[in-house]
């Protein structure tokens, strides 16, 4: 059963990143964001998955993450986010962001919690 547990938590993050994908999706439709907010969403939205895939799932195989892991998975997200956006989707991306990151960056993760139950 070990040997099939790398392949499971694989499919699981891709089920996880699709569902996000299709709720933020489902969230700009029905806020009917700008151009530049939607593609500042999305890119946090794939931050987050990418992070998830690439570091959340591994540290949590051990027990808990500590808060400095929490702390560096969010920093994570963020640069991906921030490495996708170009021009004025990354400037709106960085000022909301100064003022309102810890409130976005738990919708995000919360939502894509959610989704993995």
């Amino acid at each position: 059963m070990e040997e099939y547990l790398p392949i499971i938590f694989k499919v699981v993050g891709i089920g996880l990143g699709l569902g996000l994908t299709w709720l933020v999706g489902m969230v700009i439709a029905k806020f009917k964001f700008s151009k530049k907010e939607a593609e500042a969403i999305k890119a946090l939205q794939a931050g987050v998955t990418n992070t998830y895939n690439n570091y959340v799932r591994d540290a949590k195989l051990g027990a808990k993450m500590t808060p400095d892991q929490k702390k560096k998975a969010r920093q994570l997200a963020i640069e991906h986010a921030t490495g996708l956006l170009k021009g004025p989707a990354l400037k709106f991306f960085l000022a909301m962001w100064s003022s309102r990151k810890e409130q976005i960056i738990e919708s995000v993760i919360s939502k894509f919690k959610k989704d993995a139950k």
